[in-house]
């Protein structure tokens, strides 16, 4: 048998309490790079790579109380955050309206400088929200619920300072939800079912900048975790076929390209785009979205990453490896499930997985 023009090197392993490993995913509400990070909630410690690939800690959140206590990435932040709410559900006459209240906690910065713990409070349920940290050391807030009394539904938008004062609240309408950006704040609207979407872009001043609707039915947005203002959604033409589509922030189409399926994950990678999903592979011009190569695989893939040769590497059944024209190089079967990849101080790729019957984390260098 030839050897491998590529090799999976076993770089570190360890043992993990099972349902304790994780790794830490960013808002999906941002375009920006997403980090690799990794938490081990057993012991409170959080996990990121150093230049030769291995994962070190680099913070310690086991004073935090666990109940209700959710971790994400945001602003090249990493952030621990609960919602309380309370309610005079059980308390209230009959005739008394049913009212609630929300309390976001923001309890922990891994990177130190936003203070914490800090409170946003408001009237309602909180159901969703997204937090993002500013260069300049304040927040955006994005809250999402409902009102009791009087019936309402809760949707705002609140830039804070570094000091934590508000510098502006926007009331959104029900159906807006924001798309942080380097420039500014995206706000999407789906008009009617199968109709066309409605997007505003907001200046950090909370202005509006641009609106434009779409000319035909908007199937949803895609969030491409690199810093772009630029807007891609997914549509759909005449024919029911779906396209790409990419916009600037005045509005202004820039490029568009046929899909084979409307559900594609797309990955950035350098001057390319890569497309996985419905049974294809797609590789774009990242500018321009013309096809560079294609082919079916109905393997469910996921982007690991793109190495130092320019080296595609997915996640399928095996770790697989393509050149840049979507050619096969090589595959490998790495043990556990595999949780992520990111690239070491000589851009070679590394995949870390979990293997929960043993309980142990292992990071691979592929090479």
């Amino acid at each position: 048998m030839s050897k491998k023009p590529t090799k999976a090197e076993l770089i570190q392993t360890w043992h993990e309490a099972d349902k304790s490993w994780m790794a830490v995913s960013s808002t999906h509400y941002s375009q920006e790079p997403v980090f690799p990070v990794y938490l081990a909630r057993s012991n409170g410690v959080l996990y990121r790579p150093n230049d030769t690939g291995l994962l070190e800690p680099q913070g310690n959140f086991s004073h935090l109380p666990q109940k209700g206590l959710r971790f994400f990435q945001g602003g090249g932040h990493v952030l621990a955050q609960a919602v309380e709410i309370r309610s005079n559900a059980g308390i209230r006459a009959k005739e008394e309206p049913l009212r609630e209240e929300s309390t976001l906690h923001l309890l922990w910065d891994a990177e130190g400088t936003i203070p914490c713990p800090a409170r946003f409070e408001t009237e309602g349920r909180i159901s969703f929200h997204v937090l993002l940290p500013l260069p300049d050391g304040g927040l955006l807030v994005y809250l999402h619920g409902v009102h009791y009394a009087p019936s309402g539904t809760l949707n705002q938008l609140t830039r804070y300072d570094a000091s934590g004062a508000a510098l502006w609240t926007r009331e959104l309408d029900f159906a807006d939800v924001p798309l942080f950006c380097p420039g500014g704040i995206w706000l999407k609207v789906l008009t009617q079912a199968n109709g066309p979407g409605r997007f505003t872009f907001l200046d950090w001043d909370g202005q509006i900048r641009s609106q434009f609707r779409t000319s035909g039915p908007y199937c949803r947005n895609v969030v491409l975790p690199e810093r772009s203002d630029d807007l891609w959604i997914v549509t759909q033409d005449a024919s029911s076929t779906y396209q790409l589509v990419r916009f600037d922030t005045a509005g202004q189409e820039l490029a568009r390209v046929p899909l084979p399926d409307g559900r594609m994950n797309l990955y950035p990678a350098r001057d390319l785009l890569l497309c996985a999903g419905g049974g294809q592979l797609l590789l774009l011009e990242r500018d321009t979205l013309q096809v560079r190569a294609s082919f079916a695989d109905p393997q469910h893939l996921f982007f690991l990453g793109r190495d130092c040769l320019g080296r595609f590497w997915l996640q399928g059944r095996s770790a697989l490896c393509y050149d840049s024209s979507l050619n096969l190089i090589s595959s490998h079967r790495l043990k556990g499930s595999t949780l992520g990849g990111y690239l070491d101080g000589d851009a070679r790729l590394c995949a870390v997985t979990y293997q929960a019957k043993e309980e142990l984390v292992r990071v691979f260098r592929l090479s």
